[in-house]
């Protein structure tokens, strides 16, 4: 049976967002703050904190959704859905509804969730994509009977949060897999491939000991800024993550709209070391095997003529856990979230210079010992992606009438 479609408007109050005054003493209270990020993953599900909080007196500055309306982001990221356990303030990033009775709004949150990229196709934006006021309002939702709307949140409480579950596991296993894969890049990063009878410590606390017979010298010695711009900023647009280093953006799912023109971006060159200034702390960096342009807020250098240099070993050292380590303790600024390492710092930092064979050597090593693990976190990475889908698919089916939530519900039982 399918369920009569009712504009969003006609389901209860909608709460526009805005931020309060930043004066101190407006935040770190007992009152949410909700913003688009606070939402992620939840689909649908309850939020009952959020990554910052504001005063009573804060919040009067802002808005004010009761407990148990739904939130939804409707600035990029446009789509994630939760509902409030707590009266929460939110952000110019979100939206509420204040639906009539808490069985409608468990209801929605899930109705929300089945028309997320109907939502996304609306935003508009040359900056960052947003949904307006008036779109938000007009979005049509599948309105069943309460007593309808009551069994099916039910239903997809309890088979959500079973997938949910399975999916929370698939990504503990990532995590520990990542884990071990670090370890072995750390440890052949710093210690090589083979063993050897002396070590020796490094020029600065932090720094693993090496082979006594690599050498030390600083970045200086070993790369130079380029120096080289983008004139017509036609080259292949690069972005620079944390998790898998420098990539072409057109393979990236990117939410923010890129900029109108990349004239005088900074080009790279395969085998240039690439470091997002502002994310150094965070990992995000690596040599790229990729020509193009990034940002001219990165920084981009190039090896030395003549210098011992493989690019995948050094790929492999510069993203090490204590290499970037040592960049997070040289870098400036004033919240940790904010730190950035700087050319003139990068570049007087020491950097460990194995043989160039050995270079090689451990870059073969390292495809080899990586490679099992990559193709298990590439499968778990699918079964996970799978059961998203899986849950998407039965959140939709449920909320439109394409199954009787009644008998699916026995079948489990």
């Amino acid at each position: 049976m399918r369920f009569p479609q009712v504009p969003l408007r006609r389901w209860g109050q909608i709460h526009g967002g805005g931020t309060p005054t930043s004066a101190l003493e407006n935040w770190d209270g007992s009152v949410p703050f909700v913003t688009p990020p606070d939402l992620r993953g939840l689909d649908g599900k309850e939020i009952a904190a959020a990554a910052r909080t504001l005063t009573e007196a804060g919040a009067m500055g802002s808005t004010v959704a009761p407990a148990g309306s739904v939130m939804v982001s409707t600035r990029a990221p446009i789509g994630y859905v939760a509902r409030l356990v707590h009266p929460s303030a939110f952000n110019q990033g979100c939206r509420a509804i204040t639906a009539r009775s808490i069985d409608q709004g468990r209801f929605l949150a899930y109705a929300l969730v089945s028309v997320r990229e109907e939502l996304e196709v609306l935003g508009q934006g040359t900056t960052f994509k947003e949904l307006s006021g008036a779109q938000f309002a007009g979005i049509s939702i599948p309105q069943p009977p309460l007593d309808e709307q009551r069994v099916i949140a039910e239903y997809l409480d309890d088979a959500t949060t079973r997938i949910g579950n399975l999916i929370a596991k698939q990504h503990e296993m990532v995590s520990l897999l990542e884990e071990r894969k670090s370890a072995a890049s750390t440890q052949l990063a710093w210690r090589g491939v083979l063993p050897f009878d002396e070590y020796t410590a490094g020029p600065t606390d932090g720094v693993p000991e090496v082979p006594s017979h690599w050498e030390w010298t600083r970045n200086k010695n070993l790369l130079t800024e380029r120096p080289d711009l983008s004139r017509a900023g036609e080259e292949e647009l690069l972005t620079v993550s944390h998790i898998t280093g420098i990539t072409p953006r057109s393979e990236k799912n990117v939410t923010m709209i890129a900029a109108e023109s990349h004239e005088g971006y900074r080009l790279v060159e395969s085998g240039d070391l690439v470091i997002n200034t502002m994310w150094a702390w965070m990992g995000a960096l690596g040599v790229s095997h990729h020509d193009g342009m990034v940002s001219p807020a990165y920084g981009v250098y190039m090896p030395r003529v003549g210098a011992r240099y493989e690019p995948r070993y050094f790929n492999l050292l510069y993203r090490s856990v204590p290499y970037v380590s040592l960049m997070t303790r040289h870098s400036r600024g004033v919240w940790s979230s904010r730190l950035r390492i700087y050319p003139e710092v990068f570049l007087s930092l020491p950097v460990v210079v194995p043989p160039l064979d050995e270079q090689r050597a451990i870059a073969a090593r390292l495809d080899t010992e990586t490679s099992k693990i990559d193709a298990l976190i590439a499968k778990t990475q699918e079964h996970i992606a799978l059961a998203k889908e899986r849950r998407s698919a039965l959140i939709t089916a449920a909320v439109t009438g394409q199954f009787d939530v009644r008998t699916a519900a026995r079948k489990v039982a």
